[in-house]
């Protein structure tokens, strides 16, 4: 049982997904029993997926020495963000070096800690509105202003800090696969009856879930992320048909709008009996 953000308690499922970073996709899901922990699901997801190289972009929190050992044991890769009271950190080091993100300047420290490495990177566009918001609401500068626009990581990962950052902030495209799933795909609730049911029902919802993101791919293939979102593509071309006359298929009237997007996105249309 769990709780929504309205206090009533219901049965919830607990799924975990593996996420492809080179074909932009979600490539693996399973329903997993609620008292099962994250880290001991992984093991058996790696050997039933066939997955060899994954590497694990954790939550805030999920450190500890236990987790890390038994992610190491399994022969995986992570990038864990720490606390910012962590005792890990350590912020009497310069933050000097810089790489540029998404037009932004970030800066960050290293160094090591029993064979891992533990970057701390500042964003001071981030820290100039975490010291306006702590101001706007007290009358003293916080005595822990140096972590302002922090963002603190332990990783295991022999990388530079550039694509250790941009790998830590690739677990935006996992959150969005569960925010299409539940709200895009309406996924976010079922009334199955058992559990070959749920199955099927996840099932049936992830191939959606993978259609959806082939559309995006389409799109951001062709730079028209601007124009249309996968929902836009799906909304009117739903509004296309085929009838049945006679012994023949004909196509129905294709409105301006989705006739603009098939050209847009090359998508090949019956045109005769004979496609």
């Amino acid at each position: 049982l769990g709780h929504n953000s309205v206090d009533v308690y219901l049965p919830q499922v607990q799924l975990l997904f593996l996420f492809s970073l080179d074909q932009d996709v979600p490539a693996y899901f399973r329903i997993m029993p609620g008292s099962v922990t994250s880290v001991m699901s992984l093991k058996i997801a790696m050997q039933e997926s066939g997955i060899k190289n994954a590497l694990v972009v954790a939550d805030t929190g999920f450190y500890s020495t236990k987790n890390t050992a038994s992610l190491e044991d399994m022969g995986l890769l992570y990038i864990i963000p720490l606390k910012r009271n962590s005792k890990l950190i350590d912020y009497s080091l310069q933050q000097k070096s810089y790489f540029m993100f998404e037009g932004k300047p970030i800066f960050y420290a290293k160094h090591r800690i029993n064979g891992r490495t533990v970057y701390t990177f500042r964003n001071d566009f981030l820290k100039a509105e975490e010291e306006r918001d702590y101001l706007s609401r007290h009358k003293a500068i916080s005595r822990f202003r140096e972590r302002m626009g922090t963002i603190s990581v332990i990783t295991n990962l022999n990388e530079t800090a550039e694509k250790t950052f941009g790998l830590l902030k690739s677990r935006a495209d996992i959150e969005q696969s569960y925010d299409t799933f539940k709200n895009t795909i309406h996924a976010d609730r079922t009334y199955m009856r058992d559990d070959y049911q749920l199955q099927g029902w996840t099932f049936v919802n992830f191939i959606a879930l993978i259609l959806h993101y082939r559309i995006y791919g389409m799109l951001k293939q062709r730079d028209l992320l601007k124009r249309y979102s996968p929902e836009d593509v799906i909304e009117h071309l739903e509004l296309i048909s085929v009838l049945k006359i006679g012994d023949e298929w004909k196509l129905s009237e294709v409105p301006k709008k989705s006739r603009e997007i098939v050209d847009a996105l090359e998508i090949p249309i019956m045109q005769n009996s004979g496609s």
